[in-house]
């Protein structure tokens, strides 16, 4: 992966991590103010029906001359409040209703609607949900559709004395609106702050790439110049081994592409059957003591099973995670070991020859001495033999022989 695509990769972890920050965080503060907004209408809700309990209360002590009787006595100062009441925001209400039969009978006037009585709605619809509680005689609140089938934040609570319910509730979109007012203007300012963040970055981080762009094209030139091959290998704690970097000349070492040669199986696929285990050995080694690895080995060319001899030369390094980092050259060594050959060759030759003329000379030296030693004899012979004369009162008048024989 080349550093321009790290830094595309990394400017979208910011960006993901800016949206999951903005993302959970709006959503934090919503569920925060849903329940604030259910606790409030709950309150209100159950405030509104302490209230009309007590009213009930008090008419049926005191208006059971009604015309319509103390519950219609009861409805009828409901309705009068009712009136003067606006509902709170754009969409929030109160709604009052009873039980009649498989019937939700609403018995105020609702904000949303422009008739004043409301039409019933029955218990097994969908709609009303709220209201069905109440009357259910269930105390809370929920999100569920109200008697229009929208959706809606409310409390429900039971009015005991009467068998009414009543719900305090608001819009859920009115709700929502706010935060989604104010998630798209973080979002837009995210984005923008997002956006001026990733430009000082690139206008800091370029001038720095360029310069590692330019330093590796350098170092790939520089390499590709190379008799041999400049590699990085690695061997991770589980022990497995692995070719991070092999410059091209590779392809010249190993007659193979370089693609042939940076798996793990690639790597000694091709070394000399009894060169693996000295390979291993050295290389394990230089792992266990981190020193210098410095080894000769052969390698059998697939295309014409040729034999040629390569020189490996590094210096480990241990990682942080454990791992063990080699960054070192492999040389071409065969035509070395071809002349070091004909030379151990031509030397034994030499050898062989000085021991052939050693032998020779030899014989000839023991020869000589043999000659030597025959004629001193004959010359202790000669001089006998002129004594014997000499005392015999003859003289020889020949020369000495022995004066013109070499010594």
């Amino acid at each position: 992966m080349n550093e321009r695509r790290r830094i595309f990769f990394l400017i979208l972890i910011m960006n993901f991590a800016v949206l999951v920050v903005w993302g959970v965080s709006i959503y934090i503060l919503y569920q925060a103010a849903l329940e604030e907004s259910k606790e409030r209408l709950r309150v209100t809700a159950q405030s509104q029906a302490r209230l009309i309990e007590a009213v009930a209360r008090f008419d049926q002590t005191y208006a059971q001359d009604h015309p319509g009787g103390p519950a219609e006595g009861t409805l009828s100062q409901v309705r009068d409040s009712h009136e003067q009441y606006e509902g709170f925001g754009e969409t929030g209400e109160f709604t009052l209703a009873r039980l009649e039969g498989e019937l939700i009978v609403f018995l105020l006037n609702h904000r949303h609607f422009d008739f004043d009585v409301p039409a019933p709605v029955p218990i097994a619809s969908a709609y009303a949900e709220p209201m069905r509680q109440a009357l259910l005689g269930n105390s809370g609140s929920m999100i569920g559709l109200d008697y229009r089938g929208e959706r809606v934040v409310a409390a429900f609570e039971p009015v005991q004395e009467l068998d009414w319910g009543i719900v305090a509730k608001i819009d859920l979109a009115e709700v929502r609106a706010p935060f989604i007012t104010a998630s798209a203007y973080a979002g837009l300012i995210a984005i923008l702050i997002d956006l001026s963040g990733i430009i000082i970055f690139l206008r800091v981080s370029n001038p720095i790439l360029k310069y590692i762009e330019e330093s590796e094209w350098q170092f790939r030139q520089i390499a590709s110049q190379m008799s041999g091959a400049i590699y990085r290998f690695r061997a991770d704690p589980g022990g497995d081994f692995s070719m991070d970097f092999l410059s091209e000349g590779a392809q010249d070492l190993f007659d193979k592409p370089l693609s042939q040669l940076m798996g793990p199986s690639d790597l000694f696929a091709d070394l000399h059957p009894d060169d693996y285990e000295p390979f291993m050995a050295s290389l394990q080694k230089s792992m266990e003591n981190l020193t210098p690895w410095n080894h000769e080995f052969r390698v059998i060319w697939e295309r014409d099973q040729s034999l040629h001899w390569i020189r490996g030369r590094s210096n480990p390094r241990k990682e942080a995670d454990g791992s063990i980092l080699w960054h070192g050259v492999l040389s071409d060594i065969t035509e070395r070991k071809h002349a070091e050959q004909a030379l151990q060759e031509a030397h034994n030759t030499l050898e062989q020859r000085v021991e052939e003329r050693t032998r020779e000379l030899q014989k000839l030296v023991n020869a000589m001495a043999g000659r030597e030693v025959r004629m001193a004899e004959l010359k202790q012979v000669i001089q006998k033999l002129r004594r014997q004369l000499m005392d015999a009162g003859q003289h020889p008048t020949a020369d000495d022989p022995l004066n013109e024989m070499p010594p």
